[in-house]
């Protein structure tokens, strides 16, 4: 049995991170397994570098806890800069992720996130649902309705940036949010320091690195 939570856990300002494929029901079923191989794959690695706890469930959908706030929004960005990096040949473009985060105290947690509660939970889930209603594919949650208000336009406003990023480019920015300079970047993707200069400019790099300091600068407590 896990202990209860600390004075400290409980005071822990978490994100919850709820995401599912778009589409992802309308694959056959061997391209939707091999899809999943990969995201499972790419969870894996970030939850190894982050230091969280995921759970993927009903086949086309996954939860994360992490504990702090700020390293949230830079996973939830990555995972959806990876899945943009993939095609689906079903469709012939690009493939895409809904993704809502919810930023808040947890009441109790468990190894698994499904058994765990509280009002991040909460957030991320309801978020979720409202996305699920919508095509814009990314959205924040708090306790603050002041920062809310401000989250839901300049969420959508960089989710219209991300649909458009091609997959050149979300290969690129994938690794600048992971914090990778551009030299470490050009080795890995094979290419030059030049067009991956080119390719962060395209993909509006410089918008995203100003949504993640005003996102920064929000006091969450």
């Amino acid at each position: 049995m896990k202990a209860a939570q600390t004075t400290k856990e409980k005071n822990t300002v978490y994100t919850v991170i709820t995401a599912d494929l778009v589409h992802s029901r309308m694959m056959p079923p061997k391209e939707r397994e091999d899809f999943f191989k990969l995201l499972k794959a790419q969870l894996k690695l970030l939850s190894v570098r982050y230091k969280f706890t995921y759970n993927i469930y009903r086949g086309d959908s996954f939860q994360a806890i992490i504990p702090h706030p700020y390293k949230g929004l830079l996973i939830a960005l990555a995972i959806r800069y990876y899945v943009r990096t993939l095609k689906m040949v079903t469709y012939s473009k690009q493939a895409d992720i809904r993704i809502a985060l919810g930023i808040g105290l947890v009441d109790f947690l468990k190894k698994k996130p499904e058994y765990s509660d509280g009002p991040a939970f909460h957030y991320s889930g309801t978020r979720l649902d409202e996305l699920d209603k919508g095509k814009i594919y990314l959205g924040i949650r708090t306790h603050n309705e002041s920062i809310n208000d401000e989250l839901h336009i300049s969420c959508a406003l960089l989710d219209q940036l991300i649909q458009k990023t091609t997959i050149n480019g979300a290969s690129v920015l994938y690794y600048k949010v992971l914090g990778y300079k551009e030299q470490t970047i050009a080795k890995k993707l094979k290419i030059s320091q030049s067009a991956v200069n080119q390719r962060s400019r395209d993909a509006g790099w410089s918008v995203v690195q100003l949504f993640i300091e005003r996102y920064n600068n929000f006091k969450f407590k």
